[in-house]
């Protein structure tokens, strides 16, 4: 095998919604325009690569020794169509993970706040979003956490939403994005046995090139980030702590949520 020589490590960024909010517990979750423009722009000017993270991942791990940044967004809002503009100005690339079963719809995974970044692309705009060169990846069928849901439906999830996808494009789907970020090992083989080669958490940290590639971390830019913290921010990861509170959380919620899907059929997240 060839010795690695590209970078060790490969930061992801995280997007949601490119609109402003006011403030609340989901604003984290929406960057204004101005604000995505700045940040990736000073990404750009440091020289950075920005591509979608199928190509990243390729990128690192054949050798290629430029600085690389994969940009993700997820879910698939209709304001995703205002960050086509500014990505084609810094020349950035992207990877769009939409829920292919709420097309068109609301966020209902939102609850009350499902209005809160308006609706989601329909059919005829994620076209035009595939069209325009952005990957577009998978965010199930649903957006509900595959990690409490029986087999079955883990399965129907993934076969279901990779199925739309598919015919709609006919080309290979290459990227998942667990919904809310949750997976274990068994979400994890289910991915990939239903024919991705990469998928993404949440995370909040730097991807080791050569770790697992169904786990790849990210890192979300605050909204009121200026674009020097960002490139702070891929440079470094940001804080450890944060990341690894989190890890150490996962087993113990995931145990709750389960318990709790299984006595009521609700969904925690």
């Amino acid at each position: 095998m060839a010795e690695h020589t590209g970078p060790a490590t490969l930061p992801v960024l995280m997007y949601h919604s490119v609109s402003t909010v006011p403030a609340g517990p989901l604003a984290e979750l929406a960057v204004s325009q101005r604000r995505l423009r700045e940040q990736l722009a000073a990404l750009v000017t440091a020289g950075y690569r920005l591509v979608g993270l199928s190509d990243a991942l390729d990128l690192v791990s054949g050798g290629f020794t430029d600085p690389v940044v994969a940009v993700t967004f997820d879910d698939g809002y209709a304001d995703f169509l205002d960050a086509l503009p500014i990505l084609r100005a810094v020349g950035a690339g992207a990877t769009l993970y939409p829920v292919v079963g709420q097309l068109g719809g609301e966020p209902d995974w939102l609850g009350e706040q499902a209005g809160l970044f308006g609706r989601l692309l329909d059919w005829p705009e994620l076209d035009e979003v595939a069209a325009a060169g952005i990957e577009i990846g998978c965010h199930g069928l649903t957006h509900r956490p595959l990690d409490v849901l029986p087999r079955g439906q883990v399965d129907e999830e993934l076969r279901a939403a990779r199925e739309r996808l598919t015919e709609r494009y006919g080309r290979r789907l290459r990227s998942f994005c667990y919904p809310h970020g949750y997976q274990d090992t068994a979400v994890r083989a289910a991915v990939a046995r239903h024919g991705y080669d990469n998928a993404c958490v949440v995370g909040r940290r730097l991807y080791t090139v050569g770790a697992d590639r169904f786990a790849v971390p990210r890192l979300m830019p605050a909204p009121d980030q200026s674009g020097a913290q960002v490139v702070d921010l891929v440079a470094t990861g940001g804080p450890v702590w944060s990341a690894r509170l989190r890890t150490m959380a996962q087993p113990g919620w995931r145990l709750v949520r389960r318990q709790v899907f299984r006595a009521s059929g609700r969904m925690l997240t």
